[in-house]
């Protein structure tokens, strides 16, 4: 008798559950890598939210910030270098896309951001007042 070691990837649920796992995707050509997000924390002050985003290997001039409809939107986008044979890719190339919704009660006026040893800090100053919302009576 010969003892055989089990080999839990070679049973057939198991390679089902792999294909049609969404893991093969990142070989596809995309312009967006949703399961590539950037990780981030927002830490809450009494008069500000501070996001710090986690960019490591981008420059300052990669990266694109804006506030719309109450959404702000990170982009920053890697690109591979033509210049470089690559033997090997461990690290992602593309687009990077990270929103948050942000409350009625902060000044989208004066929100800054800062870019430095591959952080991104973002300040969000908190009003006293909500910003985007209008009472509209009904007639």
């Amino acid at each position: 008798m010969t003892l055989v070691k089990y080999n839990d990837k070679l049973r057939f649920p198991s390679i089902l559950d792999d294909f049609f796992n969404d893991d093969w995707l990142h070989f596809l050509p995309t312009k967006e890598c949703n399961k590539c997000t950037p990780i981030g924390d927002v830490i809450e002050t009494d008069d500000a939210f501070n996001v710090e985003l986690m960019l490591a290997g981008f420059n300052k001039e990669d990266i694109k910030m804006e506030v719309e409809d109450g959404v702000l939107s990170i982009e920053a986008e890697r690109k591979k270098s033509e210049e470089n044979k690559y033997n090997r890719v461990e690290s992602y190339f593309g687009k990077y896309v990270k929103t948050y919704t942000l409350p009625e009660y902060v000044d989208v006026d004066n929100i800054n951001a800062k870019y430095e040893d591959g952080v991104l800090k973002v300040t969000i100053p908190k009003t006293e007042e909500k910003v985007n919302t209008k009472l509209i009576e009904i007639e």
